[in-house]
């Protein structure tokens, strides 16, 4: 999984210069990006991961998070990785508009099935 979750900062490194797995530092300065993979599937050589990444902003920035949404989605979405140890085929299952609790605060979410192949 560490091939996976380099691959993905290493993409996600050039849409965002805040940019975190799992949680951003309290404090951190808006906007930025989350990433996580909640859950996985194995089946023989495949494991399928779910990948979701985060674009976080507030009520000054809704354009820059949506541009920023935009950036990641055309670089991830339908995207293929190929190396020597993974194959990694990565594909969009929805983009969300997210509520948060403080009104001032804007999410975006987007969601991936990364289908991933191990050559051992």
């Amino acid at each position: 999984m560490i091939d996976f979750l380099t691959y993905i900062y290493q993409q996600l490194s050039t849409c965002a210069d805040r940019l975190f797995l799992e949680l951003a530092p309290q404090g951190t300065s808006f906007p930025y990006v989350t990433y996580n993979v909640p859950t996985s599937l194995y089946e023989e050589n495949r494991e399928d991961f779910i990948l979701e990444v985060d674009v976080w902003g507030n009520d000054t920035n809704t354009f820059d998070i949506e541009v920023m949404t935009d950036n990641i989605d055309r670089l991830l979405n339908k995207s293929k990785m190929l190396d020597s140890n993974i194959q990694v085929s990565i594909y969009r299952i929805n983009r969300m508009m997210i509520p948060d609790e403080d009104e001032n605060i804007r999410r975006r979410q987007l969601r991936y099935q990364c289908k991933t192949y191990f050559r051992n």
